[in-house]
């Protein structure tokens, strides 16, 4: 709360200055070509990534100009500075309105209404231009424009101020993610894609485009920085490996956002088709991730666990699993198994844990979109003890270790062949290396699934679990308590993580650290 509130006061200082600082127009202003026909007008007000200088979006925004040009659409372009080279979501419509007003004095006129909207006006940005700019984009554009940022994360620290899902956006929205994108992670845009589909009711229909229109499209290949200028941010999670030339991947996103323009200015039926084709291919790439993700195969895993951890003739349809939102009440619980006539039952509890390595959990990009899952099971000898049946003499210290390996492998098996492919050529493999045993609840609780590169390489990871004997006080007697990988995080380390540094991924413990 404390940082917070400090975080809050630092970025409303930074506003406050940067009035100061502003100047009366963009830094860069790219004209369109008025040789040829007629074309219909339109303007891109572009926000740059953090810390970055606008200059280095320059051949991105002309390649988005030209291919305007040859969908018959006139666009200026302007790129703005942002004040410390952060900026705030206030810096962002003092921005947008100054490239409004400059561009006015070359000869753009933007039919404004009386509260500022503009249907010729678009407004976006890479990264955190895209995510300070959703704000005025949402009030007075007339669409929106975010590469390498999505609607899912990257908040306003001073309080959230549109809506999170992209289906609630009263305009058109186009997201453009990279796929190897280690800041700005494919996952958060394929939740978008996901509720896009609840809005794009349009997207079957080729001569179709309206304000409920949404696209999220992913290029191939591609990382956070060639939105900019192709050199990967390794110390911040991009990823470096398997990408395209820079110039190629650009040339992509500016017929994507080209096709946006074109196709909601001119209703253009070959440029709705593309973006309908952009959105089917986004879904292929996305679709067994989202499948993964659904809370209902989490509560699959909860029980699997315990059959796993069980190891006894108990059936699948003896064993319920219940989900805890709240940690504070799920540390407080307990498994039971309950004598139902002449049945026994099993009940486990389990939380799904959020990544919060870096600040903002899910609010920040960086951070794994994908939970870890804490179950807290029946011992194999407290339901041997109810069936009647003899305990099996297992290793207690492997049972996260060899469920996770199984998901390992059922994960590798769910995405694309081209992703797998790229992972067995370029990614760092993981090792699932003998679990720690916890002295305590509370030392169980505490205790995050550890990371830790190897000599050969590989990244080894530890679950921590904890177990109590029969003979114990009954209420904490014939426990098995687990933190195993989702299938979701483990598709996401395939797509995402095996291609970071170490030194990227925050949840990796550095070798210096015990």
């Amino acid at each position: 709360m404390a940082s917070d509130v400090a975080t809050r006061a630092v970025f409303g200082a930074m506003s406050v200055m940067g009035r100061f600082m502003r100047k009366n127009k963009p830094v860069m202003v790219l004209e369109p070509n008025r040789d040829g026909p007629e074309r219909k007008e339109a303007l891109f007000v572009m926000m740059p990534g953090a810390f970055k200088d606008p200059s280095l979006y320059r051949p991105l925004a002309e390649a988005v100009q030209k291919e305007c040009e040859e969908r018959n659409v006139a666009l200026y372009v302007t790129l703005s500075a942002l004040p410390f080279g952060l900026g705030t979501e206030g810096d962002a419509q003092s921005e947008y309105q100054a490239a409004v007003e400059h561009v006015k004095t070359l000869g753009f006129d933007p039919e404004e209404n009386q509260l500022g909207f503009s249907e010729k006006v678009y407004v976006g940005g890479h990264s955190w231009g895209g995510a300070i700019s959703r704000k005025v984009g949402f009030n007075r554009a007339q669409g929106i424009v975010l590469m390498g940022a999505t609607c899912k994360v990257m908040s306003n620290p001073m309080g959230d101020t549109v809506p999170e899902n992209i289906a609630e956006w009263h305009k058109p929205v186009l997201v453009v993610a990279a796929e190897l994108d280690g800041q700005s992670r494919i996952p958060y845009a394929a939740l978008d894609w996901q509720d896009a589909q609840e809005a794009s009711a349009s997207a079957s229909e080729p001569d179709l485009f309206s304000a409920s229109y949404k696209c999220v499209a992913v290029v191939e290949d591609m990382n956070h920085a060639q939105f900019c200028d192709g050199i990967p941010n390794i110390p911040r999670g991009d990823i470096g490996v398997a990408v395209q030339q820079t110039e190629t991947v650009q040339r992509a996103v500016a017929r994507i956002i080209a096709d946006f323009i074109a196709a909601d200015q001119l209703k253009d039926p070959a440029c709705i088709r593309s973006l309908a084709q952009y959105n089917s291919h986004t879904g292929k790439l996305v679709e067994n991730y989202l499948n993964a993700f659904k809370e209902e195969v989490n509560k699959e895993m909860a029980v699997a666990v315990q059959l796993h951890v069980a190891r006894q003739k108990i059936r699948k349809e003896q064993v319920s699993a219940y989900m805890h939102k709240d940690q504070a009440a799920f540390v407080f619980s307990k498994p039971e198994l309950l004598q139902v006539d002449s049945d026994v039952r099993c009940r486990v509890q389990y939380f799904v844990e959020p990544d919060s390595t870096h600040r903002g959990g899910r609010r920040n990009s960086r951070n794994r979109c994908s939970p870890t899952l804490w179950v807290k099971c029946k011992s194999a000898e407290a339901i041997a003890a109810a069936i009647g049946a003899e305990a099996v003499n297992l290793s207690r210290g492997e049972r996260a270790a060899e469920f996770n390996r199984a998901t390992y492998k059922q994960a590798l098996g769910m995405v694309p062949d081209r992703a797998r492919e790229r992972f067995e050529k370029y990614g760092r493999p993981l090792r699932f290396v003998p679990d720690y045993m916890a002295t305590a609840g509370q030392d169980w609780v505490k205790t995050p699934v550890k990371y830790r590169v190897s000599e050969d390489g590989a990244l080894e990871v530890c679950c921590p679990y904890l177990h109590t004997d029969l003979g114990m006080i009954k209420r904490y007697a014939g426990m098995h308590y687990v933190k195993v990988l989702s299938v979701s995080l483990l598709i996401e380390y395939i797509l995402v993580d095996a291609f970071c540094a170490a030194e990227g991924l925050g949840y990796v413990t550095k070798a210096e650290e015990p």
